[in-house]
């Protein structure tokens, strides 16, 4: 027995989710309508883009990164959170460490680049790891 497309269940990127994630539809129209390519701002749009910009000096020098800086603390969040509104849990995944076995170390498949460097350098020439002067 088949089923009509209206019996099967709708297979989407929810389905994986777990119970508390959510996934949260885009609103392209929250920021109004744009004007054209090259067009000068308002006055007051101006003033309004000027503070989001961070052009106005509101954060005080040693105070740490702002959402206006473009520093690897603001761009790239390390608490393990997927999402700006989803809290992060525990350490970031290049922190949490596992204790193995002295065999154990580097056990992957392939060479790493140290490895890979001194067995296949690009140049053709062998290298020892000594710097050249």
């Amino acid at each position: 027995m088949t089923r009509s497309p209206e019996d099967r269940p709708v297979r989407n990127t929810t389905d994986a989710l777990e119970p508390e994630q959510e996934v949260r539809e885009l609103d392209f129209e929250e920021d109004g309508p744009m004007g054209p390519v090259g067009g000068l701002p308002a006055d007051e749009e101006l003033v309004e883009r000027a503070g989001e910009a961070g052009l106005t000096e509101a954060s005080m020098p040693g105070e740490g990164p702002t959402a206006d800086d473009a520093s690897p603390e603001t761009l790239i969040r390390e608490d393990g959170a997927r999402s700006p509104d989803e809290a992060g849990g525990g350490l970031p995944a290049d922190k949490e460490l596992t204790a193995v076995e002295g065999d154990e170390v580097g056990v992957q498949a392939g060479l790493d680049e140290a490895e890979l460097a001194r067995t296949d350098p690009l140049d053709g020439k062998p290298w020892d790891g000594e710097p050249e002067r």
